[in-house]
């Protein structure tokens, strides 16, 4: 017959199975934030480049590629040595997170390559960097939400709205650098500033 010292043995494997599970999300949540970071920073010299019509951030834009393939590599790397069945807290939830960042990290090629032609706009170049590092963000903000403990949560969701704040912070740089390299600055582009800005704000608030 099982006893409760048995119990009290099981729920203990349980809490350190947990733990251990939180200790690897929380490194997944890393290696995203760091490419975040970079792909922020592609993002605004593909802008400056598409804006100045090829003629500055040339050399720039390429060593950002190369700065978010590396950063890419890391956490498909980390993924590889993760066992899908028992690595992550969540399950399914954040599994599917993970899925759907790997399907917009898929389109990056196709965006480059765009970019490199000349056939997008600074403004199309922004919103489609934009929505894979949302993609990344959405990951982020799902393992703040599964956190098994209190206060890991609490700090994965203080690091979330941070990242979210500077995520904004970065498109209002980019859409104000390819403005002033084009010249121009529109009523439309002043709005977009101002949505930009009160929504980081609102962010950081909550940081």
């Amino acid at each position: 017959m099982s006893s409760a010292v048995d119990y009290l043995i099981a729920a203990r494997r349980g809490e350190v199975d947990e733990l251990e599970k939180l200790a690897r999300t929380c490194d997944l949540v890393i290696s995203a934030s760091e490419l975040i970071h970079r792909l922020q920073g592609e993002r605004g010299a593909s802008n400056i480049f598409l804006a100045s019509g090829g003629t500055r951030f040339a050399a720039l834009r390429e060593q950002r590629v190369a700065d978010s393939d590396a950063a890419q590599s890391a956490v498909c790397d980390w993924l590889e040595r993760t066992d899908t069945r028992h690595g992550l807290c969540g399950g399914a939830r954040l599994y599917t997170r993970v899925a759907v960042a790997l399907h917009a990290l898929d389109g990056l090629p196709a965006i480059r390559a765009d970019v490199g032609r000349g056939t997008f706009t600074p403004g199309d170049a922004s919103k489609r960097y934009s929505e894979v590092i949302a993609a990344l963000l959405a990951l982020v903000f799902e393992a703040a939400d599964v956190a098994v403990d209190p206060l890991v949560s609490r700090w994965l969701i203080a690091l979330f709205n941070l990242m979210h704040g500077k995520e904004l912070a970065g498109q209002e740089r980019a859409l104000g650098a390819a403005a002033y390299a084009a010249g121009q600055f529109d009523a439309t582009q002043a709005r977009a500033l101002d949505y930009l800005i009160e929504m980081q704000e609102q962010a950081l608030e909550r940081f």
